[in-house]
């Protein structure tokens, strides 16, 4: 093994504390924590200009292969294509229990957020039942967008 480069980092009071934290938490060396953190950078550095927040919720939300990420307009479509179902109402009552089982599963977890407040993943799932059970209601993307 190639004898390793030896840097030499200066931290401020908060910064070298975090660094302490990280470092008993993950129970590796500081140097072992440095290769690590510039590694994790280095591939999820473009996170950085999304809310730190949101992104923890998608992830808690698509790690667990319950949720699924999907185009507006594909959702609206399929959405219009119920609203002319013979059984639309059984769609709509079965819509409604999952959004509230969902709702009480969320309050268990830290989804509510001030950048992303649980009201919002609530409306997100009953969204479609208000906008769409209405006969005079068709709405696309910026209303659903103002909704929120």
């Amino acid at each position: 093994m190639k004898k390793p480069i030896r840097v030499t980092v200066a931290l401020d009071e908060e910064n070298y504390e975090i660094f302490n934290r990280l470092k008993d938490e993950m129970r590796v060396s500081q140097s072992e924590l440095i290769r690590k953190v510039l590694k994790f950078y280095s591939i999820y550095r473009d996170l950085e200009k999304h809310e730190s927040e949101k992104i923890k919720i998608y992830v808690e939300m698509l790690a667990e292969e319950e949720h699924v990420i999907l185009d507006i307009d594909h959702w609206i479509t399929f959405l219009r294509f119920i609203e002319t179902h013979p059984e639309k109402e059984e769609f709509w009552n079965i819509h409604r229990d999952i959004a509230k089982a969902h709702a009480e599963q969320f309050m268990g977890k830290h989804l509510s957020t001030p950048a992303f407040p649980l009201h919002k993943h609530i409306l997100y799932l009953s969204l479609s039942t208000d906008l769409l059970c209405s006969p005079s209601a068709r709405v696309g993307h910026a209303e659903s967008q103002r909704l929120s």
